[in-house]
């Protein structure tokens, strides 16, 4: 394995300061860490799906003061499966590709848009049949084969990230008289396999896959499937890892990190080997990662940074 350890720039903490993106960079270089993942949405490079050149200009000033490799990281809201061609899903990927370009970033990281429920939870509309699921689905295929053409001018990967599940989800299926069995019909993003599924049905070189141990772990224990398993299923096309730690709950009732870490609940984003996710026997499915792995980690734990960075060179030694 070949992997340059990163660490994730916080988009909420950052909120839009140029001079807290500066610091977040500053600090990772400090550290010694070999990257960092600009939050796009963070460092409000984009509005209403443009490009905002000014900011860009100044983002890109910081991050060339800095001898770190980038990543991009956009909203992870941010779903092409949802709008029509060229709508404001498709622009706004597109201008974070272009951003990308501007810092030298090798990766975008878009999280997989396999996900049916919010109309529902919303009260908008029912639960989309299969018909409607997969229509959604060829959608974003589609502006992934568009967007991946502008990908490969700017040297920039997309890498669609696998998705973790939330108690909301279940509610949702709960009240349209469901149980957690249909969870992966209607959040299929939740499976490897499914992910991988719209890599392959892209078919380009400059699409792999963001593979997020904690999404994974938390997925796996609320799907009741083999967490190393579907690992070494990802590892032909992952381009990109996301590696932080958790205990594999489902979240709660809690809405602080700090409650959510005393109850263990949810995708807390913790340093590694905090929880209890077999973080080396992943890597060790990931034999042939020629990447970056970045500790996404919450604000909460930044006066960890150093001690992250020490136990995943740690992890990956040897591999």
């Amino acid at each position: 394995m070949q992997a340059r350890i990163g660490i994730n720039m916080d988009g909420d903490s950052v909120d839009g300061r140029l001079q807290a993106v500066e610091n977040q960079i500053a600090r990772a270089a400090e550290l010694g860490y070999d990257a960092i993942e600009v939050s796009g949405y963070g460092a409000s490079v984009v509005m209403n799906g443009q490009l905002r050149p000014a900011q860009v200009a100044r983002v890109r000033e910081v991050t060339r003061r800095y001898p770190l490799h980038y990543t991009v990281h956009g909203p992870c809201e941010l779903n092409l499966c949802l709008g029509e061609e060229g709508g404001m899903e498709e622009q706004c990927l597109a201008s974070y590709l272009e951003f990308c370009g501007e810092i030298g970033a090798s990766v975008y990281v878009y999280h997989s848009g396999l996900v049916f429920l919010h109309e529902a939870y919303y009260d908008l509309a029912l639960l989309p049949g299969q018909a409607r699921r997969e229509a959604a689905a060829r959608k974003e295929v589609a502006a992934l084969q568009r967007l991946a053409k502008r990908a490969a001018e700017l040297g920039v990967t997309i890498a669609m990230e696998n998705r973790d599940p939330h108690l909301w989800e279940v509610s949702t299926l709960a009240r349209n008289g469901l149980g957690l069995e249909a969870l992966t019909t209607y959040h299929p993003g939740l499976l490897v396999e499914e992910v991988i599924a719209q890599i392959e049905r892209v078919g380009h070189p400059n699409v792999g896959m963001t593979l997020d141990f904690g999404h994974l772990h938390i997925a796996s224990k609320t799907c009741g499937y083999d967490f190393l398993k579907a690992v070494e299923t990802a590892a032909p096309y992952v381009r990109h890892v996301h590696m932080h730690d958790n205990v594999g709950k489902l979240d709660g009732y809690a809405a602080s990190q700090g409650e959510r870490m005393a109850l263990g609940q949810g995708d807390m984003h913790m340093p590694p080997t905090w929880g209890c996710i077999p973080l080396r026997e992943a890597l060790q499915r990931l034999p042939s990662l020629n990447g970056t792995i970045i500790m996404e980690l919450r604000p909460r734990y930044q006066d960890h940074w150093a001690e992250a960075l020490a136990t995943a060179r740690g992890l990956v030694a040897g591999l």
